[in-house]
């Protein structure tokens, strides 16, 4: 009986234990799941954060990539805008001044303008005298047909009996004459007509001494030796670093032969046939002697200050001087010299109004908005690096 008890009373204690045992253990399992479960939940919560991450630093490596084009485009377009920047300075510099030279050329054009108004006041007037002036010797003319002014009388008579003058003669002839009838009647108002030319001649000479600017009619200092046929003659036959000196020492010395009083290279023409004037003796033994050595420029340059002297009474050491047709070679007619004074105002004129649209144009143009557009088009390398920053 008390051995059954024992037993009993044991098996009841492993009972006991075995339940507790296996409720520590069914805990433990719960538990275990638990945090199995919250274990999961921290892993997971983790490769999140890893994933967070992850994408938070390609975000970054991209915004430093796009920092670095960004600064790569800055300094292309810095080293755009520099040039740029210095050539607006530039530009503005410029048309400042364009501005005062505007300013000063307008007051220039205004000044011009007026003495262009008295000067074609004065040329009218001029012209108006010069057709009557016509008028009359076209008169005289018709009366006594065949005479030759005083001066273009006195030219061909020196020049008569020089070989290879013949065309000087004829265009001589062909010349405007003014020739004094003793015997017309209307010889005084002739005279007076002569002497109203003179006086205009001699304001053209004047005229001309204010405004002589290379046109083909300007002054001409009568009895002065040419120096340019003396330095062609020399360059053709001599070496080009001897001709110059050559040359000087060429024309030094005919400018003193021109001007010695023992050297008379004249003779006496008939004229008319009964009457004796004075002519250029082309036999001269000088004047031959240079046609030999140099050829026909030098000689045709002797020669010509030679009639100017006689014609002019002129001594070629200046002071004497009359308005010349450079284009024909010639004394220059009073009609000619207006024609030259009318054609070049006509030039100004045209100089006038292409200054004016010159200056319309430029203050239609606005240089900075060109260089507003030329930066906002921008260059091939700030086109790429764009593209570039783009594809990234």
């Amino acid at each position: 009986m008390a051995g059954s008890r024992v037993k009993d009373v044991t098996s009841d204690d492993l009972t006991s234990k075995l339940e507790s045992k296996i409720y520590y253990h069914r805990d433990a399992v719960v538990e275990y799941v638990e945090i199995k479960s919250m274990v999961d939940r921290v892993i997971e919560e983790k490769r999140k954060l890893l994933d967070e991450n992850t994408e938070f630093l390609n975000t970054i490596d991209k915004v430093v990539e796009e920092k670095e084009i960004l600064q790569k485009d800055h300094e292309v377009i810095k080293e755009l805008v520099e040039p740029m920047e210095e050539e607006l300075d530039m530009v503005k510099e410029e048309l400042e001044e364009e501005k005062h030279e505007h300013v000063a050329a307008k007051k220039e054009l205004a000044t011009a303008k007026e003495q262009l108004a008295q000067q074609s006041k004065e040329l009218k007037a001029l012209r108006k005298k010069l057709q009557e002036s016509e008028a009359m010797h076209a008169q005289l003319e018709s009366a006594r047909p065949g005479m030759v002014t005083r001066f273009s009388h006195k030219r061909a008579v020196l020049l008569q009996g020089s070989p290879g003058n013949d065309a000087n003669r004829d265009r001589l002839k062909k010349q405007r004459s003014y020739p004094q009838p003793p015997n017309n009647p209307i010889a005084g108002q002739h005279a007076s007509r002569d002497n109203d030319l003179e006086v205009l001649r001699q304001k053209m000479i004047k005229g001309f001494t204010e405004i002589n600017a290379g046109w083909y009619v300007g002054l001409k200092e009568m009895g002065k030796l040419n120096e340019k046929p003396f330095q062609d003659a020399c360059d053709d036959k001599l070496a080009p670093r001897h001709s110059g000196a050559k040359a000087s020492e060429l024309y030094t010395l005919w400018q003193e032969l021109l001007s010695s009083p023992n050297w008379n290279p004249f003779k006496s023409v008939i004229v008319d046939g009964s009457r004796q004037e004075e002519g250029i003796d082309v036999d001269d033994d000088k004047l031959q002697g240079l046609k030999m050595a140099w050829g026909e420029g030098p000689y045709n340059s002797v020669i010509s200050a030679l009639v100017e002297r006689k014609e002019y009474n002129a001594d070629g050491t200046g002071g004497v001087f009359d308005v010349w047709n450079y284009k024909e070679g010639r004394k220059a007619t009073l009609g000619e010299c207006v024609d030259c004074i009318f054609d070049n105002v006509k030039k100004f004129k045209r100089y006038q109004v292409t200054y004016r649209q010159r200056r319309t144009m430029c203050a239609e143009s606005d240089p900075v908005k060109d260089l507003a557009v030329a930066m906002k088009e921008g260059s091939p390398e700030m086109s790429n690096s764009s593209k570039h920053g783009r594809k990234s």
